[in-house]
């Protein structure tokens, strides 16, 4: 409910959050209908809505009010009168003003309680719940062995691959000269340079680098296998 600052207690209803009041005073000895505004709306018209070719309103705020008036001990007449021209949604701020300047006795539909509204009526409990809610597109997705490969594309699955040899080739040229964990036969070289390269995704490499181009290589790509490791972490909750 909320009320003319100066006049008598008045119905409302807010967007986000409608509301409706249970205690109404009406002083309706001289018979006359209560005039209530209602936004003539033409979205979200589950709130409330004009049957076509007829003049029967409908809707979850218009439900609530008439179930209130219901359980009132005296007779409450009123009538609806839509606000709005049907072609766009009306101003809730315009409606809530001609309750201030008692064009309306009560407005009923789904009109927010803000601020600025606030100066010239009151509101009661509301009724519904404000909050914003995320609408995601559910796909059915078959677990198999290869599941863990679904995060990454096949092209980012072949440039992570690449830069990992690259990588590899880079600190092994650096390194093989002064390093003798970089020496031996040429087949202990190239296994030894795969090794490292690969075992820094789990950052578990044991070879020591010593040249000073050769540590600031390694720790700019542990810092980038750091960030892919996040990114597959992520994607994959998510593909789950």
């Amino acid at each position: 409910m909320c009320k003319d600052k100066k006049k008598n207690p008045i119905f409302h209803s807010t967007q986000a959050v409608c509301e409706v009041s249970i205690t109404l005073y009406i002083i309706s000895n001289n018979g006359r209908q209560l005039r209530i505004g209602v936004p003539n709306r033409v979205s979200y018209r589950d709130f409330v809505s004009q049957e076509k070719g007829t003049d029967d309103l409908h809707g979850y705020c218009i439900d609530v009010f008439t179930a209130a008036v219901a359980l009132l001990p005296y007779a409450a007449p009123y009538k609806f009168v839509l606000f709005g021209d049907g072609l766009k949604n009306p101003s809730y701020n315009q409606l809530v003003y001609k309750v201030f300047s008692n064009d309306f006795y009560a407005p009923v539909g789904d009109i927010a309680i803000v601020t600025n509204r606030t100066k010239f009526v009151d509101f009661t409990q509301p009724y519904v719940e404000s909050g914003l809610v995320v609408v995601a597109l559910v796909k059915k997705s078959n677990s198999s062995a290869w599941a863990f490969l679904r995060p990454f594309t096949p092209l980012m699955r072949a440039v992570t691959t690449t830069f990992f040899l690259i990588v590899g080739e880079v600190v092994w040229i650096l390194e093989h000269r002064i390093n003798d964990e970089f020496r031996g036969p040429p087949k202990k070289q190239i296994v030894t340079m795969l090794w490292f390269s690969f075992s820094t995704l789990f950052f578990s490499h044991r070879e020591n680098t010593i040249s000073t181009l050769g540590r600031v290589v390694l720790i700019i790509w542990l810092f980038v296998v750091l960030i892919i490791n996040s990114s597959y972490t992520t994607s994959l909750d998510l593909k789950f």
